[in-house]
């Protein structure tokens, strides 16, 4: 909501300092109480990811929003695909704390480039006949919003208990288990702007019931898959399943956060309030 009024930039910039400060006392706590407040404090005042949202669905061509979202979509889940093996070594070579000031120089960084490379975006700069048109098909927000959250539930609940069952049922091995649990981030890399990409095309047919049955389909596959993985132990399927299961995201979530976008005046607060639903 702020951004919308002071412009995303500006929040991106906050968030880079929140990021600075936050790790950099986190690599010099004493307790778990004040880790605790940190994480507290980083996560109300941090907020990067709704930021960079906002911004660059403000930025971007309103007619690519769903691309959009699945470009960083995919910047995510390639992160996350390596980021275990980069903080684990890094820890075995420098240790936890150095992890927190290199996290921070990192954030510093960005905080520069941003600063000195990121144009300044106007809310009336990017109204066209185009957006104009495209927002005439309007979803209720809580119920999209709604649907990220059970969206995120369904991509997140397996996992927790994932590299325990892929242990004692499919391999001990941790190079292979780490493999599998990593497949639907590779999948959702991959995936993420061409799903984004065609469902632009479906979104600009202002067709109400191809979108509806987009997300049908999508979530038919989806239980389809879940039975699938609930039923087998053979690992080359269980493989297949997963890189299917994180595909099916790929196309999901970019779709919901652009009809969050779409059919909404102030976007920053409704991309923010659909980040929330994602994190519950």
């Amino acid at each position: 909501y702020i951004g919308d009024k002071i412009g995303h930039k500006k929040m991106l910039l906050r968030a880079c300092v929140a990021l600075v400060f936050t790790l950099l006392l986190t690599a010099k706590v004493k307790s778990s109480e004040q880790l605790l407040i940190l994480r507290l404090i980083q996560g109300g005042f941090a907020g990067f990811i709704a930021a960079m949202q906002a911004y660059a669905i403000s930025y971007a061509s309103y007619a690519k929003s769903s691309q959009t979202f699945g470009r960083l979509q995919s910047a995510k889940a390639i992160f996350i695909s390596f980021c275990v093996f980069i903080c684990g070594s890094f820890i075995l070579l420098l240790g936890l704390a150095n992890l927190f000031f290199f996290s921070a120089l990192i954030s510093l960084i960005a905080f520069c480039l941003i600063f000195f490379y990121l144009p300044t975006i106007t809310t009336n700069s990017l109204i066209t006949k185009e957006k104009a048109k495209l927002e005439n098909i309007s979803f209720n927000f809580y119920f999209v919003g709604g649907l990220i959250l059970l969206a995120q539930m369904a991509k997140f609940l397996p996992n927790a208990t994932f590299s325990i069952y892929a242990t004692n049922l499919i391999s001990p091995n941790p190079l292979l288990v780490g493999t599998l649990y990593s497949l639907p981030a590779i999948a959702i890399f991959l995936g993420s702007e061409f799903a984004g990409r065609y469902f632009d095309k479906i979104k600009q047919r202002q067709n109400t019931q191809s979108i509806t049955n987009y997300f049908l389909g999508l979530g038919t596959v989806a239980c389809g898959l879940t039975l699938a993985h609930a039923m087998t132990t053979n690992l080359w399927l269980i493989g297949l399943i997963r890189f299917g299961w994180g595909l099916v995201f790929a196309s999901f979530l970019p779709a919901l956060f652009s009809l969050i976008s779409s059919n909404k005046k102030n976007k920053g607060l409704f991309i923010g309030l659909a980040n929330s639903m994602a994190k519950i």
